[in-house]
C-alpha cells in the first residue's frame, strides 16, 4: 500500500520534530526549515500534502503558497498553514490564497492528525478519479481509432465492390446486350434493350456515385434525370427516354436545382453536373 508523503516546512526544529513524531509512523515525512528548500524539494518530487508555517525568514509561507498556486504542476497540492498568527485577517488571507486549512499554534496533535487524514483521503480519491478519467480517455481514444479504421476499411471494401461490379457488368453483361440489340428485334424491343444498357451504364457511372454520395437527398428518379441533363438531353428527350411527361421532368429538374442549391439562381444546371 502506498505511503503518502507530507512535506513539513517550519523554521523551528522543535515543531518539525513534533510533526515527525505525530505522522512518522503512518506517512513519509520530509522536514525542511525554509521556503526555498521546500520549493526545491517539491520541484523534484511532489508531496501529497504540505504543512506550512507562515512566519519564516527570507521567504514566508504566503510567498511559498503563492508560487505553488502559480504553477500548474503544484497548484492542486493540499496545503495546511500551521502558524502562530492567530488574527482572523491572516487566516482569511491564507484561505483566500488557496490553503485548504489554517491551524494555529500551539497545535493539538489529535486535531492536526484528523485534519491531515481527511485531506489525504480527499487527495487519494482525487488521484483515483484522475486515474479513472485517464484510463477511460485512453479507452475512448483507442475505441475511436478502431472505429475510424473500421470505417476506412468499410469505405475501401465498398469502393472495391463497386469497382468489381462495374467491371463485371462491362465485361459480362453489356457486350451481350449489344449483341442482343444487333439481333433481329423489333423497334420496341430494341428500345428496351437500349434503355437497359443505358441504365446499366449509369450503375457503373462514377458521376452517379459521386452525385449520390455528395447529395444524398436526391431520389433515384432525380439521379436518372440528372444523368440525362448532364449528357445534354432536353426535357422532351428525357421524357421520351424515361416514359414520363415533360411536366414531370420539369418538376424533377426544379427539385434537383433546389437540392443542389441552384434554386432562383442563374447558374446552369448542366454545367454544374458536368463539373462533378
Amino acid at each position: 500500500m502506498k505511503k503518502y508523503t507530507i512535506l513539513a516546512v517550519d523554521d523551528t526544529d522543535m515543531i518539525l520534530d513534533g510533526l515527525v513524531e505525530v505522522f512518522g509512523d503512518e506517512y513519509e515525512v520530509i522536514a525542511v526549515t525554509d521556503g526555498a528548500s521546500a520549493l526545491q524539494i517539491i520541484k523534484k518530487s511532489l508531496p501529497d500534502l504540505i504543512l506550512l508555517d507562515i512566519v519564516m525568514p527570507e521567504m514566508d509561507g504566503y510567498e511559498v503558497l503563492r508560487r505553488l498556486k502559480k504553477d500548474s504542476a503544484t497548484c492542486s497540492i493540499p496545503t495546511i498553514f500551521l502558524t502562530s498568527l492567530d488574527d482572523d485577517a491572516d487566516e482569511v488571507k491564507g484561505l483566500e490564497m488557496g490553503a485548504v486549512d489554517y491551524i494555529t499554534k500551539p497545535i493539538n496533535p489529535a486535531i492536526v492528525r484528523a485534519r491531515v487524514h481527511t485531506y489525504i483521503q480527499l487527495r487519494e480519491h482525487q488521484n483515483h478519479m484522475e486515474t479513472m478519467v485517464a484510463e477511460r480517455t485512453a479507452e475512448l481514444v483507442e475505441a475511436n481509432a478502431a472505429l475510424k479504421a473500421i470505417l476506412r476499411q468499410r469505405d475501401q471494401d465498398k469502393e472495391e465492390t463497386e469497382e468489381v461490379m462495374a467491371a463485371n457488368l462491362k465485361l459480362m453483361v453489356l457486350p451481350y446486350l449489344h449483341k442482343l440489340k444487333m439481333s433481329n428485334l423489333n423497334d420496341q424491343h430494341k428500345a428496351w434493350v437500349s434503355l437497359i444498357g443505358e441504365n446499366l451504364n449509369k450503375v457503373c457511372s462514377p458521376f452517379i456515385k459521386k452525385l449520390s454520395s455528395k447529395y444524398s437527398a436526391l431520389t433515384p428518379r432525380e439521379l436518372q434525370v440528372a444523368e440525362h441533363i448532364r449528357s445534354g438531353k432536353v426535357s422532351k428527350e428525357i421524357a421520351e427516354t424515361m416514359n414520363i411527361s415533360c411536366r414531370t421532368v420539369d418538376v424533377v429538374r426544379y427539385s434537383i436545382r433546389k437540392k443542389l442549391g441552384l434554386n432562383n439562381k442563374k447558374s446552369n444546371l448542366q454545367s454544374l453536373l458536368c463539373s462533378l
